[in-house]
């Protein structure tokens, strides 16, 4: 006897006799076949009952992913894991023992590899893979509150995965790039922190991604790199401290980016680092916009533009930074990059108390121009207000700037400031 045939039958009774019945019942009836069952699974290696057969409790996560649904809840006491693949969607996988929850990934080359689309993964902690600690390769997932250490490669690594969230997780002392985003887009990474790796994060072939209030910092060389090929991303609210080179790298057209309201303090902290500055945009990173960003205490300049055009810096401030507050420029270590540095609009900028310069314009003849610098402030700076190499002097725009009480006076050259 078929189980449709039985539903039917009780649905005709039901219609008969119901009429004898209160309406007040409010009898429902769903079909078995529409039902979602879901099922929550645990995992503690240290309970010896663990892998008893029928009762959803599993020594490792990765035996219990096996046997989940989509859907499913994975519930993980602490203890010391095997590496985990997962290609299920829309599990759930969260720690809840309190204490740590680790993958330990000796010898494989990532921690979690993350295949599937709609999953969410909170407070796992993966160390000493050989390359990611976390790789994630599917969209729309999220990450929260998750810790890769001591990895050989990346602690996050976006693999041409897009639409996915990290928030407040930490990666620390990974070897490459603490967060890595490669070819996805539209991601979210926001209240991150990285801390001891090479790069804190690194962005890379991607558009579309927002970056909010995460924190880069001690980190062997950049805070925050973007590099080849990044476009129309939004940097707001992050902080880049004390990191071995710049805070913020933007590098080999990173274009149409916003930079709104970071912070980049005491960058610079290598030994000769190549590049030491606050925030700089070099090889051909166009059209980006920097606004009420603030750099400050860097051992080279705070803002700096190199071999970049149509970029506007508006209403930043550059204070007590080694070598100066802002530097356009299209040389960089001596080395002429090649290129145009036209077009940039620096409004409403504020050079407070830097070491050198607060506006420097050096470099190349016919290589800078039609460049326009208003309305800025240059104040208590050690050198000049604004510092500007004769021959560009009559091909860039310097209008209404005020600059007052610099160790060398305004300008080098009469009428610019």
């Amino acid at each position: 006897m078929s189980r449709n045939w039985f539903l039917s039958c009780f649905l005709r009774s039901s219609a008969t006799t119901s009429r004898q019945r209160p309406s007040s019942l409010g009898l429902k009836v769903e079909s078995l076949e529409r039902r979602d069952l879901l099922t929550t699974l645990a995992v503690d290696i240290s309970d010896a009952s663990c892998g008893d057969v029928g009762d959803n409790l599993y020594c490792e996560i990765q035996e219990a992913i096996d046997a989940a649904a989509e859907g499913d809840n994975i519930l993980v006491s602490d203890g010391a894991y095997n590496p985990i693949v997962i290609d299920t969607n829309n599990l759930a996988i969260q720690a809840v023992g309190g204490g740590e929850a680790i993958i330990d990934a000796t010898g494989v080359d990532n921690g979690v590899r993350l295949n599937a689309d709609g999953v969410a993964i909170r407070g796992l902690i993966v160390e000493n893979a050989d390359n990611d600690g976390f790789f994630i390769a599917g969209n729309s997932n999220r990450l929260q509150g998750n810790t890769a250490r001591d990895n050989g490669r990346n602690g996050f690594n976006l693999d041409n995965a897009s639409f996915n969230t990290l928030q407040g997780n930490t990666a620390d002392g990974n070897a490459v790039n603490g967060f890595n985003v490669l070819f996805g887009n539209f991601n979210t990474l926001n209240a991150n922190t990285a801390v001891n790796n090479n790069n804190g994060f690194g962005l890379f072939v991607t558009e579309g991604n927002t970056l909010h209030g995460n924190l880069s910092e001690s980190n062997n060389s950049r805070g925050f790199f973007l590099a080849f090929f990044v476009h129309e991303n939004t940097l707001e609210g992050n902080i880049a401290r004390d990191n071995g080179r710049s805070g913020f790298n933007l590098f080999f057209d990173a274009s149409s980016n916003t930079l709104r309201g970071n912070r980049a303090e005491g960058n610079g902290t290598a030994e000769d680092p190549d590049d030491n500055f606050g925030f700089v945009l070099a090889r051909e990173s166009n059209n980006n916009i920097l606004q009420g960003n603030i750099a400050t205490g860097n051992t080279g300049e705070g803002f700096a533009v190199a071999d970049s055009s149509f970029n506007t810096l508006q209403g930043n401030m550059a204070r007590r930074n080694g070598e100066g507050g802002f530097l356009l420029t299209d040389v960089q270590d001596g080395v002429f990059l090649g290129g145009d540095t036209a077009s940039n609009t620096f409004k409403g900028n504020t050079a407070l108390e830097n070491g050198g310069n607060g506006y420097t314009v050096v470099g190349n003849e016919d290589k800078i121009y039609s460049n326009k610098f208003q309305k800025n402030s240059a104040v208590k700076n050690d050198k000049f207000g604004f510092f500007v190499d004769e021959i560009f002097a009559d091909v860039n725009v310097f209008e209404n700037n005020h600059c007052v009480l610099n160790g060398l006076g305004g300008s080098n050259i009469d009428d610019i400031c």
